[in-house]
């Protein structure tokens, strides 16, 4: 009877659990995870391997002494959030429930068997007085590295991990690949954590200023016939490149497929007088520009240019050539700003921090017959990162003694190790797991010496030429505007813009309203004013739906803030739980102030913008009507 209510349990609160665990009903598995009474009457649960061999899970004496006695080593704080590894017979967490009743906690357990067991004799309903935020039960075919994936997304506060005494040893393998799976996750948070920081205002007027040259080119999937079922090369600027000039050079003059270059790689490629069918960028750093270096100081305008529409601004202001677009996901007005005629047209690439797989992407949505990768090493050669050509002031061309201190060994395409660092290792990793995704187009890696990438299968470039690339493909106008009008509903953009400017002036009002009470709640709470502290508490409430409801503050404003304002979300949750007014008074006194005023000062940048890009639009439109006369004409 246990058992059925529990399944009920489950699938009222917690439907995929039920999924894992019911896997391994009715298996043999199941008959070695054995219940028998303690010394005390209580239940324990033991695992009775092959040889007979027993591996209890509790003591055999007094299971539930045995619990009390594990958590005292613990100082639990009530802002913090505890994660159960190893459930067994829930002996911790009954303990830990009674002990810290507002504690918030999650629970993990590696092994369904013994969920299945725990189910089977003691009621979930009677156990869990307090709702866990989290249930993971790995069942036979679970991914531990999504479910810490899952829980780290959730938890940006203090965790306190609580791994079950017996667990280590009995599940020493599944043990281990959860803890190198959480830290992987947990890196990768990191990782995205310093890019948000380094980036989130960047992204964000980035778009706003580059706006003027998304309106006024084409979307490249208005290009789409001329790529489809067609070979492209995507050159990125490895080492290896410099091995396969000539290739290149006989593909270029020969048509015999699109030759995309990502990232440094055109630099390299016009050393050696080669110019490809179109140079891919979507970096939003500063920075980026100098990559154009020397397009810009040779005024080379005969290269097409596919921008994301993150890209930093500077490089569009000084790039000499035709441009053409593709949205990125990191941009968060485009989608508001933006209508087309054609829904394609408002796809939005996912952002990565290679500019190869933003490309994969493209080319994939492209419907391109082939994807042949070039110079895409993700290691390193001859001690070099980048490919003879490329060239900067800012690093050196060879290794630096910390990078070689850094690199760790991958498998290359013929089987061998090869070095790389950590970062273009991480790199790999999401091109496997993007081309993973993909099942409808061939990609080839062509790079000698280069890391291994699964998804891709092995071929020299010269073999390639004499068995794919075997007729001229390539239209070298493919980039000129044939529509000879905007892609995008100026009137629209125009519209929606002045919406913006208005919210603009509204959410200053706002921000000034929150200060005000910000200033005002610290003043009721230094006269131990608690009934003065609910009523500021109750206008602050509101104001900050204001907020919420305002399109400038959610497009532009927040995702200038991400990252402080991934710490208002906590706080304000917490808030929820907390009783005491004037501790409230004292957290939001400490956080708030640094949000508004970061707040006010990107949104004085943003009315700047958003005045000279309602004034380019009026220039656009008449440039736009003039080119139209003349198609017609």
């Amino acid at each position: 009877m246990c058992l059925v209510e529990n399944i009920s349990f489950l699938k009222k609160y917690f439907p995929l659990v039920w999924e894992e665990v019911k896997t391994v009903e009715n298996t043999p598995e199941l008959e070695s995870y054995l219940i028998e009474e303690a010394k005390n009457h209580e239940l324990t649960i033991y695992i009775k391997s092959e040889d007979d061999h027993c591996h209890y899970i509790h003591s055999r004496y007094n299971p539930r002494n045995e619990a009390v006695k594990f958590l005292e080593q613990y100082e639990i704080k009530e802002n913090q959030h505890v994660f159960f590894y190893g459930v067994g017979l829930g002996y911790l967490l009954s303990e830990f429930l009674r002990k810290y009743p507002q504690v918030s906690y999650s629970i993990y357990e590696p092994s369904p068997y013994i969920f299945y067991q725990y189910m089977s004799k003691k009621s979930l309903k009677e156990e869990l007085t307090r709702l866990p935020e989290n249930i993971y039960v790995e069942g036979i075919n679970s991914n531990p590295t999504k479910f810490a994936s899952h829980f780290v997304n959730q938890q940006p506060g203090d965790v306190e991990f609580i791994f079950h005494p017996s667990y280590e040893k009995a599940f020493a393998e599944k043990h281990k690949f959860f803890i190198e799976s959480f830290l992987n996750v947990v890196g990768e948070k990191r990782h995205t954590y310093h890019i948000n920081l380094l980036f989130e205002k960047r992204w964000v007027l980035n778009s706003l200023k580059n706006l003027p040259f998304t309106l006024s080119t084409n979307n490249i999937f208005e290009k789409k016939k001329h790529f489809q079922n067609k070979p492209v090369l995507l050159v990125s600027a490895g080492p290896s490149l410099s091995e396969e000039i000539e290739n290149l050079r006989y593909i270029k003059q020969n048509g015999l497929a699109y030759i995309f270059s990502v990232g440094s790689a055109i630099n390299s490629l016009i050393e050696c007088g080669i110019h490809p069918d179109a140079t891919c960028s979507f970096d939003p750093k500063v920075e980026n520009v100098v990559v154009f270096q020397k397009i810009i100081d040779q005024n080379i305008d005969s290269i097409p240019l596919i921008f994301g529409s993150t890209v930093g601004y500077e490089s569009l202001e000084q790039y000499p050539g035709p441009k053409t677009h593709m949205l990125i996901d990191q941009d968060t007005t485009a989608g508001y700003l933006l209508k087309s005629d054609h829904q394609e047209n408002l796809y939005f690439l996912k952002d990565t921090p290679s500019i190869a797989i933003i490309v994969l992407q493209l080319l994939h949505k492209l419907n391109c017959k082939q994807v042949i990768l070039v110079g895409q090493n993700f290691a390193y050669k001859n001690n070099r990162m980048y490919a003879e050509g490329i060239e900067y002031d800012y690093r050196p061309t060879n290794l630096t003694k910390e990078e070689e201190n850094d690199a760790i060994q991958v498998e290359d395409v013929l089987g061998k190790q090869v070095y790389t660092s950590p970062g273009l290792n991480r790199m790999r990793l999401l091109m496997e797991m993007f081309i993973k995704e993909i099942k409808d187009i061939e990609v080839i890696n062509t790079t000698k010496g280069g890391a291994n990438i699964k998804g891709t299968h092995f071929i020299p470039l010269d073999e390639v030429i004499k068995t794919k690339l075997t007729e001229q493909v390539v239209e070298r106008d493919w980039f000129i505007n044939e529509q000879g009008k905007a892609s995008y509903d100026l009137d629209h953009t125009e519209k929606r813009l002045r919406q913006l400017r208005r919210d603009a002036e509204e959410l200053q009002e706002l921000l000034s309203n929150l200060d005000s009470l910000v200033k005002k709640m610290a003043r009721e709470a230094d006269f131990g004013n608690s009934s003065g502290l609910f009523s500021v508490f109750t206008k602050f409430d509101r104001v900050f739906n204001g907020l919420e409801k305002n399109k400038c503050y959610d497009l532009i404003i927040k995702p200038m803030n991400r990252v402080r304002i991934s710490l208002i979300a906590k706080l304000l949750s917490d808030l929820r739980f907390e009783q005491n007014e004037f501790v409230k008074a004292r957290r939001v006194k400490k956080q708030l102030p640094h949000f508004i005023l970061e707040c006010s000062m990107d949104l004085i940048e943003v009315r700047k913008v958003l005045d000279q890009l309602l004034e380019s639009v009026k220039n656009i439109r008449g440039a736009s009507n003039i080119q139209l006369e003349r198609v017609k004409k």
